[in-house]
């Protein structure tokens, strides 16, 4: 997806017992002013200059799109970083490629160029954050993005990889607060929701777990880890075959969800548990005919 101001955010993805997303896009990145010249392009919020052919190179990467596009996208910000090895942007953008591509190492090195280039890059923090978290360096994840925080307060993605961490680290109240703060400024904001019925199961509160993946999926209805948590906290409930309903939903709309396999799994053993109670109080004994 694509910030209102271009720039190529990625949301996090951890396959966990309870899964939450990290955001897939931010409302607000960085405010810039453009003037093009002849042979380049000077953005004065940082008064550098980027060669007009990678600054174009960069925003073809950012129209192709990172879920439809991530190869083609990967090749324009090769190009761009090619043109110009300074341009700190253009690492951002494909460190969130990588991660896509599940190059976890590879997208943490652009994404640490690109702070190295740009200190005040806030979606390079908030982006190497989701990298963090993928790697479970989860006190990392929450420093990253309180920078991220700190240079830009409306940066939704940074608020959602921070509960994301928050929630690792069993701090299930301040993984709330962010995701409130998330929701607050861009309330349709699908994976924010989704990380906040996470965090709701967290902190067992099932029914709110459930009211947020509904939202997340009138939002987002393709959107595995809601109905993955939607399941869960139905499962807490007792509600064992509309449980089982959304992880096979969660398995038909991502296949690679192994937390949708191990939750339908411990609903399977739930609902033999419950029949074989049943057999019980109806007088069945392993010795009768079966």
């Amino acid at each position: 997806m694509l910030s209102k101001s271009g720039l190529f955010v990625l949301s996090l993805s951890c396959a966990s017992l309870l899964l939450s997303v990290n955001s897939a896009e931010a409302k607000k990145t960085e405010k810039t002013t453009v003037k093009v010249t002849k042979e380049k392009v000077e953005v004065k919020k940082t008064a550098s200059k980027v060669n007009a052919g990678a600054y174009e190179a960069n925003r073809e990467g950012t129209k192709l799109g990172m879920y439809e596009h991530p190869h083609q996208a990967l090749e324009k910000f090769n190009e761009a970083i090619k043109l110009d090895a300074n341009y700190a942007l253009a690492y951002a953008n494909r460190g969130n490629t990588l991660m896509l591509l599940g190059k976890t190492s590879e997208a943490l090195k652009d994404l640490d160029k690109a702070i190295a280039l740009d200190s005040n890059l806030a979606v390079a923090y908030a982006n190497r954050s989701w990298a963090y978290n993928v790697m479970r360096n989860y006190k990392a994840a929450v420093a990253d993005c309180d920078k991220a925080i700190k240079l830009n307060s409306k940066l939704v993605l940074a608020y959602t990889n921070r509960a994301h961490a928050h929630n690792k680290l069993g701090n299930h109240q301040a993984a709330l607060a962010d995701c409130n703060l998330a929701i607050k400024t861009n309330p349709e904001f699908a994976p924010a929701y989704v990380n906040r019925s996470h965090t709701n199961i967290g902190l067992k509160d099932y029914k709110a777990a459930i009211q947020d993946a509904n939202k997340a999926i009138e939002l987002n209805p393709g959107s595995a880890k809601a109905y993955l948590n939607r399941g869960h906290a139905l499962r807490h409930l007792g509600e064992l075959d509309e449980s089982m309903a959304d992880f096979d939903k969660a398995i038909a709309l991502n296949k690679t969800l192994g937390a949708a396999y191990f939750n339908r799994s411990e609903t399977l053993q739930a609902k033999s548990d419950k029949d074989m109670e049943t057999a019980r109080k109806l007088g069945f004994r392993t010795t009768d005919d079966k």
